[in-house]
């Protein structure tokens, strides 16, 4: 009972949401431009929200928001909020990136980025990872998605270049859905690169 009331609530907010705040447009195969800086390969075409509840991130999906997500923050500045907090909140971790942090203190930025809502995660991995001709880090997870207890999986993979981090970020539900896209995410941050 409790699931299938969610499942409704949950889309009647999307029809909400997308009735009245989200444009989408198509992403197509080839090379793209994420905030005219980040360049990545598509092997198959996403769905881009203009707007995504807030988020300061560019959101792509294959099955929709609720489900699927490839995020890219691109070009967050020290000192700048990877997002903002959510309203009715009492959260206080910090959600601000710093140049000089090292990975594992961003990573856990990002982690209260995911968690502000009240959801639980789970780390899974954290390690060096090559990212945009460099080295950057990645951090795999579990999530458990507060609101429809959804058990999600995830990967975020991130570098800092000029001071500003970069990070590409893909999360879908655990079962099924996180395998369809986890190979187009590996692909896309390995061809990821910046613009001269």
């Amino acid at each position: 009972m409790k699931s299938t009331t969610s499942r409704a609530l949950a889309a009647v907010a999307l029809a909400l949401w997308l009735s009245g705040c989200a444009s989408l447009n198509k992403i197509e195969v080839g090379e793209t431009a994420v905030k005219d800086s980040l360049i990545v390969k598509v092997d198959s075409s996403w769905n881009q929200f203009a707007q995504a509840m807030g988020s300061k991130a560019v959101n792509w999906t294959k099955e929709g928001l609720f489900v699927d997500r490839l995020q890219f923050y691109v070009g967050v500045a020290d000192g700048e909020e990877i997002e903002s907090r959510l309203s009715g909140t009492q959260e206080q971790r910090p959600l601000v990136f710093k140049a000089a942090m090292p990975p594992h203190e961003i990573m856990q930025v990002f982690q209260n980025v995911l968690t502000r809502d009240g959801s639980t995660l789970t780390l899974e991995r954290l390690e060096p990872t090559p990212f945009l001709g460099g080295n950057g880090f990645r951090m795999d997870y579990q999530l458990v998605r507060k609101g429809d207890d959804v058990q999600m999986k995830g990967a975020a993979i991130g570098a800092v270049r000029g001071d500003k981090l970069y990070l590409m970020h893909y999360t879908a539900p655990r079962l099924v859905f996180f395998s369809r896209q986890a190979a187009a995410f590996e692909q896309m941050a390995r061809s990821a690169r910046l613009k001269n």
